[in-house]
């Protein structure tokens, strides 16, 4: 019967020691980067209020140049731009809307090599860069399907 209390204690005490880290390590270090990104993105955009804004984490781009995109961060969607602020790093992608070849939600990407699986949808961008190479972004947030349809695809020409 001690072994039994023990065992029931050992879990109890596991339980709550993973909730208080999560609760008082986890998440503030999460709102921290957020926030940056937030800053950030504000800083980015002018002052002018976005069309669409949100936290999202950044899974992943074709373009070896923008490795530091990757993780928790900001996102908006302007009149001019899809615009994303990684909160660790504060690199930033502006990629202008006229650019954009296609905004849809997926939940496998592949970027050099390795491929990204989520049960729920990411939103995944593809355009053309300045020297018209097609590079693609993969973005986990709260509503991929709303932000698919709000960014506009450019026609071929």
């Amino acid at each position: 019967m001690v072994v039994l209390w023990t065992i029931l204690g050992a879990l109890l005490i596991t339980v709550v020691l993973a909730f208080g880290i999560t609760y008082f390590i986890v998440r503030p270090r999460l709102a921290r980067k957020v926030n940056a990104g937030a800053e950030v993105l504000s800083r980015e955009l002018h002052g002018r209020l976005p069309l669409l804004s949100s936290a999202a984490s950044c899974e992943g781009c074709t373009d070896p140049d923008r490795f530091g995109l990757k993780g928790i961060g900001a996102i908006a969607l302007t009149e001019q731009a899809l615009v994303f602020v990684a909160g660790s790093t504060q690199d930033t992608v502006v990629i202008p809307r006229e650019a954009v070849t296609e905004a849809v939600p997926v939940t496998s990407f592949e970027v050099l090599g390795k491929t990204v699986r989520r049960a729920r949808p990411m939103l995944s961008v593809a355009w053309n860069d300045g020297n018209n190479f097609p590079q693609r972004i993969a973005f986990t947030l709260d509503d991929p399907m709303q932000w698919a349809a709000a960014t506009p695809v450019a026609q071929p020409q």
